[in-house]
């Protein structure tokens, strides 16, 4: 209470809002019972002079002395407790602010992009594909010009020769295999893809080098499989399209594939995600 007004609580209008109901019968329970006293009772001595005048007084002494009007009694007050405990758990249930407190999953979470963490006891760890399409890499140099084929598809028309990619995978994976897809019906250049991986002190290391070789026409062409384990701590690692020196439409780059192993620990995530692929 503030200022001499009574604070608006949602919990408890909600609450006689829906009770109307529940009162309105249980008045109804009580008028009837309380209509219904008179002729019970009449009914209950008449009873009870039989039963006197069959007993023996020395069993007298056992009588049960139990009214219609205390049964009546009885449930009315039974309802009165009940109306009670509804009232103590609604406000045990309710806030400082008159707001409920529901026990529910907290869902803020989900679809958030979290980085699952690998757990180290793990035997079976799962293969997963990272796919990224020609067209989404970027040109090494402002001056590379070239064109989209179609279907993820683009091939060179000048400038610098090659694009490149940020591979970004969960931290603890395994990467154990490339694939590059191409159009290549170029009999002097290839398509060739490399991977990167740069640990930041001016230094990289070729991981992959993955290229085609004559007149293939439209395929792709896997790595031979390997292991690199995914360390975002100490480097960064970074996908290579080469054109080499082909400027048309010969020697088309498609795509790259990416496969890896990881194991996720589904204990250390909140349970909206448990399940979810990296």
């Amino acid at each position: 209470m503030k200022n001499g007004l009574i604070r608006y609580n949602s919990v408890w209008h909600n609450f006689y809002e829906n009770i109307h109901s529940e009162m309105i019968g249980i008045a109804i329970t009580v008028l009837i019972l309380g209509n219904s006293d008179q002729y019970l009772r009449i009914k209950f001595e008449k009873q009870k002079l039989i039963l006197q005048n069959s007993i023996p007084k020395e069993l007298n002494m056992f009588n049960i002395r139990l009214s219609p009007r205390s049964v009546a009694y009885g449930l009315g007050l039974t309802a009165i407790l009940g109306i009670a405990l509804t009232l103590v758990v609604v406000a045990q249930d309710a806030t400082d602010d008159g707001e409920p407190v529901i026990d529910t999953i907290d869902t803020s979470t989900e679809g958030a992009q979290v980085e699952l963490v690998p757990n180290p006891d793990a035997t079976d760890a799962i293969s997963y594909f990272l796919f990224l399409s020609a067209n989404t890499f970027v040109p090494y140099d402002d001056d590379m010009t070239y064109n989209y084929g179609g279907g993820g598809c683009v091939y060179r028309t000048g400038g610098a020769s090659y694009m490149e990619h940020s591979l970004v995978l969960p931290q603890g994976a395994e990467i154990s295999q490339v694939r590059l897809y191409f159009r290549d019906s170029n009999s002097i250049y290839n398509a060739e893809l490399q991977l990167y991986a740069f640990p930041g002190d001016g230094t990289n290391e070729k991981l992959v080098d993955l290229q085609t070789a004559g007149t293939p026409g439209q395929g792709y062409l896997d790595s031979d499989p390997f292991l690199h384990s995914v360390d975002n701590s100490a480097e960064a690692l970074s996908l290579r399209l080469d054109f080499q020196e082909s400027s048309n439409d010969l020697l088309e780059i498609c795509g790259v594939r990416v496969r890896y192993q990881y194991s996720p620990s589904i204990s250390a995530l909140p349970l909206i995600l448990n399940g979810v692929s990296p």
